[in-house]
């Protein structure tokens, strides 16, 4: 007969559901702050999607440390699924980094050029 404790009952179930919930909105967030880092935006509307991402991180993690600390199972179907959202966040958000590296090389690359358009020639 197999450990009660260790099945997954309704309410993990819903629990993981709501993680999964939880997982969507963060891959669509992401998403947008992916497209967002590579245009022109304003400086307000890319910040509150940043931390909208830092909220649900924070709340995905809360959640995960529940998982953890009471030991409850996840039904296989709901792992795959999780599995895949977190990787497809992953993936989404390397590609946000990626973005925003690029334009920070673009703007340090551009600046130390504009310093040196803006400056007075000096006599010799």
């Amino acid at each position: 007969m197999s450990d009660p404790n260790k099945e997954p009952n309704v309410k993990q179930e819903l629990f993981f559901g709501q993680m999964s919930k939880l997982l969507e909105k963060l891959i669509d967030n992401v998403k947008k702050l992916k497209d967002a880092s590579s245009k022109s935006i304003a400086e307000a509307e890319f910040d509150a999607l940043q931390h909208k991402q830092q909220e649900m991180i924070g709340e995905l993690v809360e959640m995960d440390k529940l998982v953890k600390d009471h030991a409850l199972p996840v039904p296989s179907q709901m792992q795959k699924k999780v599995q895949a959202q977190l990787l497809e966040f992953q993936k989404m958000n390397k590609e946000y980094v990626d973005n925003l590296r690029a334009r920070l090389s673009m703007i340090q690359f551009s600046a130390p050029n504009k310093l040196k358009k803006d400056k007075p020639p000096q006599d010799e």
